[in-house]
């Protein structure tokens, strides 16, 4: 349940993408000609899903598969191999880096395969049609789609109601105990950790995530297959093993900055998937339109491209920032000075600290929640305004 709700992303971009390939014409002319609703939907949207459904749940895999943070909290006793190279690289053993080379290669090979059925976007002006009103089977649809937000709001509330009402467990004392009490001044340092570390991770992938995204579905061919693999590639890097190769390949280099990095490249395609669906470009014949009545090219690119780009920036940056906040591994790794919160939250919880725990979790499922949520309607808009 919790890797499905952390793949949910992935997945949900994966099958935006392949939506928009659906040619609504053919699902119009199936209806016309008397097939119902499942039938037409067989004929002219299933065979542009199923591939990126499969991706979709390739990349779920693989973020099971390269999970630390879930299995330490909820897999006692078990380990995966991405947890293994942690354990090893707190231990300073050797091995470490062999066990983080063939988690990523393994990886790193289920990503060539999920790549295969990738669907770059192609939204042609002739394949779409008006806004309908959503009935039937597409209301059904809707709200299957809403299940995993609904489920992650309702945790969200819940807990939080937990902290006022409890009697034990998660009780308002220990969100108390967050800001004030003999463990506030460790948090506070964790906390400015997590934000040394996330606020540059996510600027750095605001502006790289926005550019690719822009730009993704340009390219046909042989260029578009490099494009979208470019971006599904660090879905399948290993956390672990890119904070241990910048490690050895430049130790001395400050945890500050290693940290940003790594959480940075492994935030990037969420970024530049979720800025590829608002398609930040004006429309087609703009630009030249502009360059003929005389309008300078950075003048023109300034006016009519500008502001999609510093809006797509401000959500890369909202999203990126929600991602990192939370991200464990790379931060266990590449610990920096004070921790995060999310290792203060691992070490909580093997101290068996329950109540501190929780109250810590819950605080950073909050923080998570709203910068996603004061993303979202800019997403929302903006996705519909170019569809």
């Amino acid at each position: 349940m919790a890797h499905g709700l952390v793949a949910t992303a992935a997945v949900g971009w994966f099958a935006s993408v392949a939506w928009a390939n659906v040619d609504a014409r053919k699902v119009d002319a199936a209806r016309t000609l008397g097939a119902g609703q499942l039938r037409a939907a067989r004929v002219a949207v299933w065979p542009a899903v199923w591939p990126s459904a499969l991706a979709g749940a390739g990349s779920a895999f693989l973020q099971a598969v390269l999970s630390y943070g879930v299995i330490v909290i909820l897999a006692d006793g078990r380990e995966t191999p991405e947890g293994l190279a942690v354990r090893l690289a707190l231990a300073s053993d050797e091995r470490a880096a062999a066990v983080a080379v063939l988690t990523g290669g393994y990886a790193f090979l289920c990503g060539l395969i999920t790549i295969q059925l990738v669907r770059l976007p192609q939204v042609e002006a002739r394949r779409t049609r008006a806004r309908q009103r959503a009935r039937g089977f597409d209301r059904l649809a809707i709200l299957v789609a809403a299940l995993p937000a609904m489920l992650m709001l309702g945790l969200t509330v819940t807990l939080c109601l937990q902290a006022v009402e409890a009697e034990d467990g998660l009780t308002a004392h220990y969100i108390r105990g967050l800001v004030e009490g003999p463990g506030a001044s460790v948090i506070r340092h964790a906390a400015l950790g997590s934000l040394l570390a996330a606020i540059p991770a996510a600027a750095l992938t605001a502006v790289w995530g926005g550019m690719a995204g822009a730009a993704l579905g340009r390219m046909q061919g042989f260029g578009g297959m490099v494009r979208a693999l470019a971006l599904l590639f660090p879905l399948a890097a290993s956390p672990v093993a890119l904070a241990l190769g910048w490690q050895l390949a430049l130790p001395d280099l400050d945890s500050r900055i290693t940290l940003p990095a790594v959480q940075a490249f492994v935030a990037f395609p969420f970024v530049a998937g979720t800025i590829a669906r608002m398609r930040p470009r004006p429309r087609p014949g703009m630009v030249a339109a502009a360059r003929v009545l005389g309008a300078r090219r950075l003048r023109a690119w300034r006016v009519l491209r500008g502001p999609s780009y510093v809006i797509a920036a401000f959500v890369g940056l909202l999203v990126a920032f929600g991602l990192t906040l939370g991200e464990t591994a790379a931060a266990t790794v590449a610990r920096i000075p004070g921790g995060t919160l999310p290792t203060h939250l691992l070490d909580l919880h093997r101290r068996g600290a329950s109540g501190e725990a929780a109250a810590l979790a819950t605080a950073i499922l909050v923080i998570a929640v709203g910068a996603f949520a004061l993303g979202d309607p800019i997403i929302a808009r903006f996705g519909r305004a170019r569809r």
